[in-house]
């Protein structure tokens, strides 16, 4: 799975399946590139796509969605309560997330940010509960520093993400520890109603 799902949302859940399933072996492999089944030894992956992939089983885990967010205690909790204010703070973005159709939506003219630019969402999402600048980052990575208020949602402004989440395994018979994972996943993405602090 992308080393951003691995750090936000997997691991500050994976201790309950592995307290559920202390005869499962647990190995995280955290990558930009799409685990091959038959080469890596990989029982199932977590892609982030359209789904369509060939020669396995995909099932949708979750849709997703991008927002503005930011540490309450950033600019000594002086926050922006107009999208054109974002003009007057450091704007954190990935490579390939940019700000510019987020600005569209809203109705205001503000060029692309030229950085800090960071090749991984997690360690962006990290900067902005750091107080480091305001992310424009995905709900998926960013929903339990929200629940914990270590980061607030500045707009209701939202732009549905162009991939979603899917859980994907080899076709075929399908071994009873991936459906032990399978169903765990699922049962805890709904374990949780969502909880967002708003600034």
């Amino acid at each position: 799975m992308l080393p951003s799902f691995a750090a936000r949302w997997l691991m500050p859940r994976l201790g309950r399946f592995m307290e559920q399933h202390p005869h499962i072996a647990v190995n995280v492999q955290a990558s930009h590139t799409l685990a091959d089944f038959a080469r890596d030894g990989v029982d199932m992956a977590v892609r982030l796509g359209r789904g369509g992939w060939a020669n396995v089983e995909a099932e949708k885990l979750m849709d997703d969605e991008r927002f503005p967010v930011a540490s309450p205690r950033l600019n000594r909790g002086k926050l922006p309560t107009r999208p054109a204010d974002l003009a007057k703070y450091r704007l954190l973005s990935t490579d390939d997330e940019p700000w510019t159709p987020w600005f569209k939506a809203a109705g205001v003219k503000l060029p692309e940010p030229t950085g800090p630019m960071f090749n991984d969402a997690s360690m962006m999402v990290q900067a902005a509960v750091d107080g480091r600048g305001i992310a424009y980052a995905r709900r998926s990575l960013t929903e339990d520093a929200l629940a914990a208020g270590d980061l607030v949602r500045l707009f209701d402004i939202a732009l549905k993400a162009d991939e979603s989440y899917y859980l994907v395994w080899p076709k075929g018979k399908t071994p009873a520890k991936v459906l032990a994972f399978r169903d765990w996943i699922f049962a805890e993405k709904k374990r949780r109603p969502w909880r967002e602090t708003r600034a």
